[in-house]
């Protein structure tokens, strides 16, 4: 047992120096003003803590603050309130995104989304506002013209709702949850819990 022990540390020990570095932070800047990408005050690889302008794309690591542009990019988390006509993200967003056309989240959101498309593609807390919603799973409401989500724990209202599981209420002229033993559709009104 003692030998077991021994080997047991020495092997930790040694491979300790292989395995993968901790990954850094992005470097962050308190305010980055963009024209055009890569015409920016923070490079696409530093993080902007603060404030972001972007006349008409900006890009850079990740976001926490308030974010303002035509086109808004992150490459990874969006903390605080985007407002554009595009916003991106390509990790997690925790905050609220507002856009004239569209609002697309490769990530959780933690928040709400109001723009005339809502795209996101993992788990929502919160709310989507817009012609057309489309969630991984939502613990909240989607109110648009056409909702959709793989499973939801809330609310949907619209002229076409869309689920999977549904926990809650749907609201609309059409109303399909088609994980539910019976009535998987019904027009008006669908319950579940």
């Amino acid at each position: 047992m003692k030998r077991f022990a021994a080997v047991s540390a020495v092997v930790a020990l040694t491979s300790a120096g292989w395995a993968d570095p901790p990954a850094s932070k992005p470097i962050a800047q308190p305010l980055s003003i963009s024209i055009i990408y890569p015409i920016q005050l923070a490079a696409q690889d530093q993080a902007v803590h603060g404030l972001r302008l972007n006349l008409i794309y900006g890009i850079n690591a990740e976001v926490s603050g308030l974010d303002v542009g035509l086109f808004n990019g992150v490459d990874g988390d969006a903390h605080g309130y985007q407002y554009a006509l595009v916003n991106y993200v390509g990790g997690d967003l925790r905050g609220a995104q507002t856009a004239f056309a569209l609002n697309l989240v490769r990530g959780n959101g933690s928040g709400e989304q109001m723009a005339l498309v809502n795209f996101l593609d993992q788990d929502l807390t919160g709310w989507q506002v817009g012609v057309f919603n489309r969630a991984g799973s939502v613990q909240g409401c989607q109110v648009g013209l056409i909702n959709v989500t793989g499973d939801i724990a809330g609310i949907q209202i619209g002229g076409i709702n869309w689920t999977t599981e549904l926990e809650g209420l749907q609201i609309g002229v059409l109303n399909f949850a088609v994980g539910k033993d019976s009535w998987q559709f019904l027009p008006l009104v669908n319950a579940a819990w």
